[in-house]
């Protein structure tokens, strides 16, 4: 008989919800009945994916937890979360995420799931300094008493729990995300591609993936871009994505002097087809888990540049699969890219370092089978 698994998450978008849709996608069908919970507030296009979930077979519920922290509609999720695991009786509550990690956790537990695994992705006391920090550190430890495992996904991330107890040491546990090699690299027209685009042959490009907010430091990105401009005029910059930063970012460009080098795209559905355009990968994050935009460019054969934060840290190997800058520090940023633009030598093989160590240890089928592993102890 098949395992009855739930999995409840609210932050619908980036890689979280990469990470829902390869489980949704990829686990055995015939060993696991999986239900979702999700959220569909963070963004309308998610619709689309639940209601294709939605034929494939897969019971979806929608419950519209927020982000923020409401009170009036936490409760009413909480209770919704509540009746749902107490009716289907399901035999694993997997969470994913801060906001829909308190809720499902806490739910399960009061509805008496026999099981219950939390993903963190990335954890609330990561970006939240101060007494905030403290609160939500607090916060984090509760709910983590509530589950049987949590899943840190990079060694990284483990490090981070281990050093604010987030709990006991036995009840973590790694498993990395992982990439789809058959997308990677993508068989495009690059000619037409480009043209597409509205990009030069001729020229270098630097593309950035990823949410136009806080946490992926695009202003510094930007500022970074401004300062390779001084010595290569020539190159061109991509930042792909949507967020709530958008028209900060555009306003920053266009008072740098940059409009003409720097191209805001928003989001795509095409982003596998863009890195085989790239010279050179850019992230700026002020942290992370562990990006699957990392994975994916290293699995297209590109050299990363990024910030040193954990999780990004445990996958680029600094002077062999790419280079790694201070967090908010643009004139590093800038030298590192700069080192990379001025070498197609040092790109070709940072390139291949990267796609080689990808395909080693960041495998979809090695995430699968580590979470099949996880689901049936």
């Amino acid at each position: 008989m098949a395992k009855r698994i739930l999995q409840v998450l609210e932050a619908t978008v980036g890689g979280t919800l990469e990470h829902l849709l390869q489980i949704a996608d990829r686990l055995d069908r015939e060993r696991f009945e999986v239900s979702f919970a999700v959220s569909n507030l963070r963004d309308p296009r998610f619709n689309r994916e639940i209601e294709r979930l939605r034929r494939s077979g897969r019971d979806v519920h929608v419950i519209p937890m927020k982000r923020e922290i409401r009170p009036i509609s936490d409760a009413a999720c909480l209770w919704r979360l509540w009746k749902l695991i107490r009716r289907e009786r399901y035999d694993v509550v997997h969470t994913h995420g801060t906001k829909s990690g308190v809720l499902g956790r806490t739910a399960a537990w009061l509805a008496g799931c026999p099981r219950i695994i939390h993903t963190g992705h990335t954890f609330s006391f990561q970006w939240n300094l101060g007494v905030k920090g403290t609160i939500y550190t607090t916060i984090e430890r509760i709910a983590a008493r509530m589950a049987d495992t949590i899943i840190a996904v990079s060694p990284g991330q483990m490090s981070l729990a281990l050093g604010v107890n987030l709990c006991p040491p036995k009840k973590l546990v790694v498993i990395e995300n992982g990439v789809d090699f058959a997308r990677h690299p993508a068989q495009i027209d690059a000619e037409a591609k480009r043209a597409e685009l509205g990009l030069d042959a001729g020229q270098l490009t630097v593309g950035m993936i990823g949410r136009l907010a806080r946490q992926k430091g695009c202003e510094h990105l930007v500022d970074a871009a401004a300062c390779v401009m001084k010595t290569m005029p020539e190159v061109q910059f991509l930042l792909i994505g949507g967020g709530e930063l958008e028209g900060r970012i555009s306003e920053r460009i266009g008072r740098l002097g940059i409009a003409g080098s720097v191209r805001m795209l928003g989001h795509r559905d095409d982003v596998a087809e863009i890195y085989p355009l790239l010279d050179v990968f850019v992230l700026s994050s002020l942290w992370e888990g562990l990006p699957y935009v990392i994975l994916e460019a290293m699995a297209a054969g590109l050299p990363v540049v990024a910030s040193r934060v954990p999780g990004v840290e445990d996958v680029v190997r600094h002077g062999e699969t790419g280079l790694l800058a201070n967090i908010e520090d643009a004139d590093e940023i800038a030298s590192c890219l700069l080192k990379l633009l001025a070498d197609p030598r040092l790109r070709r093989q940072m390139g291949r370092s990267g796609r080689e160590r990808v395909e080693q240890h960041y495998s979809i089928e090695r995430f699968i089978r580590r979470l099949t592993e996880l689901y049936d102890a």
